[in-house]
C-alpha cells in the first residue's frame, strides 16, 4: 500500500492514513483551504476517500485489534486542572487586591 516506504513504518502511515479518512469531514471544516494536507490525493478525491472509509474500523480495543485504545494519559487532566485553578486563582486574586488595599 506505501511503496518505497520502510517496513517499520508502514503501520504508522497506515494509521495515519486511517485517521486522515476517519477525520475528513471535521478537517474540512477545521483546516484552512490552502493547508497542504488538503491538497493530498485523499482530500480531493470522494471516490478515494469512499473506499477507504469502508475500510476504516473503529472499536473496543479487543484483543484482535491491531491497535488498542490506552485512554488519556493521566497528566492530560492534572494538566487541565493546574489550567482551571491558574485561570481562576489570577482572576480572585486580581478582584481581591483592591479590597485589600
Amino acid at each position: 500500500m506505501f511503496p518505497g516506504l520502510p517496513e517499520g513504518l508502514k503501520f504508522i502511515a497506515e494509521y495515519c492514513l486511517a485517521s486522515l479518512t476517519y477525520h475528513h469531514a471535521y478537517m474540512i471544516r477545521a483546516i484552512l483551504p490552502k493547508h497542504p494536507v488538503l491538497e493530498t490525493p485523499l482530500f480531493p478525491d470522494p471516490a478515494l476517500l469512499s473506499s477507504l472509509a469502508e475500510r476504516v474500523q473503529s472499536g473496543d480495543g479487543s484483543s484482535e485489534a491491531r491497535i488498542r485504545p490506552t485512554g488519556v494519559p493521566p497528566h492530560v487532566s492534572i494538566l487541565c486542572e493546574m489550567k482551571w485553578l491558574k485561570e481562576n486563582l489570577v482572576g480572585a486574586l486580581t478582584a481581591s487586591i483592591p479590597r485589600l488595599c
